[in-house]
């Protein structure tokens, strides 16, 4: 009797064992759905516009900083938190057909750093602690900082 009472607790344990491990990769992905939520491309695009905005309400005498000229602002703000993108050339169509971009790089951007859509190096990420969401985090932080850069 005390042998079956044992397989019976060590059969209970591994799968007590495997459903913990279920949970945990479930919240794991509630976790990311959550940051993508918070942090997806439509956000990042959003930040970049307001900032443009505020940099140009605070310096109307600085034609630089209309939004054809963003990206002289948006490049190293994108360089200081560790992050790169790179230029696609595909057709309109053909982006809006295959996001994510499947780019060795945090961003792919139509043109100089309007940025598009977001590179392997962020989607592909399993956790919201990889260092490269925390980097995006730092991003959007920046772009939501009154001092995110100089504005004269």
């Amino acid at each position: 009797m005390s042998g079956q009472i044992a397989r019976l607790a060590l059969v209970s344990h591994v799968l007590y064992e495997r459903e913990i491990l279920e949970q945990k990769k479930e919240i794991e992905s509630l976790k990311l759905k959550l940051f993508w939520k918070d942090y997806g491309i439509r956000n990042l695009q959003t930040a970049v516009v307001c900032e443009a905005n505020r940099r140009r309400f605070l310096n109307k005498h600085d034609p630089m900083l209309d939004m054809e000229h963003w990206f002289l602002w948006m490049g190293p703000m994108i360089e200081s938190c560790g992050m790169e993108a790179v230029l696609i050339d595909q057709e309109p169509d053909q982006r809006a057909l295959v996001p994510p971009i499947d780019i060795d790089a945090h961003f792919a951007c139509r043109e100089r750093y309007y940025v598009s859509h977001y590179g392997a190096k962020l989607w592909k990420a399993k956790s919201v602690d990889d260092p490269e969401l925390q980097k995006l985090k730092a991003l959007f932080g920046a772009l939501s900082s009154p001092t995110s850069a100089p504005t004269s």
